[in-house]
């Protein structure tokens, strides 16, 4: 399986904010897509799940054209979406949020099953008929990456799962996508954290202006400060 994207164009009413952005993403590899506030990286998450529509490019998914397709057809081709903030249901107990997670499996014999998850999240397994309202931040975010996983993604998009979490939890949620990504899940992060990136991704690429302005393998790109800096602001 590989993920294709190739010359993809979206944006806001008259705003056009990805001029043309190309990458490929190999089964079970983790691509972390950086960059600073701003750049676009939001928004090639919401075309990539369908929730905006692409004005031209391609998104191919195993030889399968997702460009301009419903959101919940992406979903059933196998595009899992972790999105940014979370969006837990506040009224829901995490075994309710994993039960209707598992509804929406594709598969018959799914690889992923609430089980599993708990195997790979065991802190949800301890607040399983906890509210996800009751839950802290770093709880909401596994839950989070729980759901989109019982969906047996071909492929999981997160959007910086980082956010507003204390180091100690991002260095959890590091460990979790280290575990995913040895199950064999492959993985799109759309992180600012580049410690985070860094801790799991296998390649990395840069945004800037709406379009692909660098990437490498995360051993060389952690080898060169001095383009990170410049690209990133930061290192």
């Amino acid at each position: 399986m590989s993920l294709h994207v190739r010359d993809l164009v979206s944006g806001y009413g008259r705003s056009t904010v990805l001029h043309g952005v190309s990458f490929e993403l190999r089964r079970g590899r983790v691509l972390g897509l950086l960059g600073r506030n701003g750049v676009g990286k939001s928004t090639l998450v919401l075309t990539l799940a369908g929730l905006l529509r692409a004005r031209s490019g391609s998104v191919r998914l195993d030889d399968r054209e997702l460009a301009g397709r419903r959101p919940d057809l992406i979903a059933r081709a196998g595009v899992g979406l972790v999105p940014q903030g979370r969006r837990v249901w506040a009224p829901l107990t995490v075994d309710e949020h994993l039960d209707l997670a598992a509804r929406r499996s594709r598969a018959a014999d799914p690889t992923w099953t609430p089980e599993r998850v708990f195997d790979v999240f065991p802190r949800l397994a301890q607040r399983r008929r906890h509210l996800g309202g009751q839950l802290s931040g770093g709880e909401q975010q596994m839950l989070a990456i729980a759901r989109a996983l019982l969906t047996d993604p071909t492929l999981v998009v997160l959007d910086e799962p980082s956010d507003g979490l204390a180091p100690a939890v991002v260095e959890q949620i590091g460990g979790m996508l280290t575990e995913m990504r040895a199950a064999g899940v492959t993985i799109l992060l759309v992180e600012q954290d580049l410690h985070l990136a860094f801790a799991v991704c296998d390649e990395l690429a840069v945004l800037e202006k709406g379009v692909i302005v660098h990437a490498t393998d995360t051993p060389t790109f952690r080898s060169d400060p001095e383009t990170a800096h410049r690209l990133l602001g930061v290192g």
